[in-house]
């Protein structure tokens, strides 16, 4: 059982429960801040900015690819407004999508480049004219007086979830409880999703507390009334489809919203 710092996790908990990851994510890119964002889950959108992310190059640990699909509730009630996240992930970059109405041919997508510490908005149109906005990585900042301490522990239950045996994994802090299903034998995209979302002060948060696991279904309970069930599904993992990691082909410059 160990404790560590929980708004940071929340903050990406949030980025993968609504349809603001990839607004959030393009407002990054654009250097916006996310401080007037409202509705984040266990209040993690306090004292939250975007700054430029000066850390060291840090490759992924998970290489593949999966749909996460999420359902926010509020007292009893499920928030609209919901969205899939779709998300790859190489050694070297990362990209998302959120597969909403306005986003249904997939035409809007954020990628990521660890390596060189760049970032785009990647949008194509009808005529499959590809455009790419690029920008210096940035990162969320949460203030360190904001950080609720956290425990996390192993549970003796184990869940078979499509192909994988999962182990029970509890957090709880004061602001609430998130139960999860692990697969510990592959690399934990949570891991790596921390690291792009939050400062290097809130990777232990996201590596829950240094738990070595993919995260396979997970059910978030805020003392606010506040509720996100998680659940994975299309998981490859190892390969990644090349062409979703690269601008070659694409104009660089200001993007247009996108024509599905």
């Amino acid at each position: 059982m160990t404790s560590q710092p929980f708004r940071p996790f929340l903050a990406a908990l949030f980025l993968t429960a609504t349809a603001t990851v990839l607004q959030a994510q393009t407002d990054m890119v654009r250097g916006q801040d996310l401080k007037s964002k409202s509705g984040i889950v266990g209040g993690a959108g306090k004292d939250l900015a975007t700054v430029p992310d000066k850390g060291p190059f840090v490759p992924n640990t998970f290489t593949g690819s999966f749909r996460l699909v999420t359902h926010r509730y509020l007292n009893g009630k499920e928030v609209p407004g919901g969205a899939d996240l779709l998300y790859w992930s190489t050694p070297e970059h990362t990209s998302f999508a959120a597969a909403t109405p306005a986003n249904k041919a997939l035409n809007e997508r954020v990628l990521v480049d660890l390596k060189a510490g760049q970032q785009y908005i990647l949008r194509s149109n009808a005529k499959g004219e590809r455009f790419a906005e690029p920008s210096a990585k940035r990162t969320l900042a949460v203030a360190a007086a904001a950080a609720a301490p956290f425990t996390v522990e192993l549970i003796d239950e184990t869940r078979t979830i499509g192909e994988y045996e999962c182990i029970k994994v509890l957090a709880t802090s004061p602001e609430g409880t998130w139960t999860c299903w692990m697969v510990k034998d592959v690399p934990p995209a949570m891991k790596d999703m921390g690291r792009t979302l939050t400062t290097p002060e809130g990777l232990a948060a996201a590596q829950l507390a240094g738990l070595s696991g993919f995260v396979m279904e997970y059910d978030w309970k805020g003392t606010g009334g506040d509720a996100v069930h998680g659940a994975v599904s299309e998981l490859v993992v190892g390969t990644v489809d090349g062409t979703l990691m690269t601008v070659e082909g694409c104009t660089l410059g200001p993007v247009t919203a996108p024509t599905n």
